[in-house]
């Protein structure tokens, strides 16, 4: 098994990889559904910004992803809006989305 120094606190540097990023990259839509806190907006920045051109960020309506299914919710149904929601935005036009740092610079 190969071992991973994870240094971003958010368990994803594993797939910090250049194979994992490039299958990524190859998809019609990536959804980011990292935990809803800082740490998950910073692992979210990450992949917003190397995947500009296909993810969007899907933040879970509980602290995160485990928690909505340990609550009983259909995750399917909100993966589905997630990507119902991202084809939307891009068949109407609506201006990129950005990283939420870009976001939050704007906004002070």
């Amino acid at each position: 098994m190969e071992r991973t120094d994870d240094q971003s606190g958010d368990g994803t540097a594993g797939a910090r990889r250049v194979p994992w990023i490039a299958r990524l990259a190859t998809a019609s839509q990536v959804l980011v559904a990292m935990d809803a806190d800082a740490g998950g907006e910073e692992a979210a920045g990450y992949w917003l910004d190397v995947l500009a051109h296909n993810a969007r960020r899907w933040r879970p309506l509980f602290d995160d992803p485990a928690a909505m299914l340990q609550a009983g919710l259909d995750m399917r149904q909100w993966v589905e809006a997630g990507l119902k929601a991202n084809e939307l935005e891009n068949t109407c036009g609506t201006e990129r989305r950005r990283s939420w740092r870009d976001m939050s610079e704007s906004e002070h």
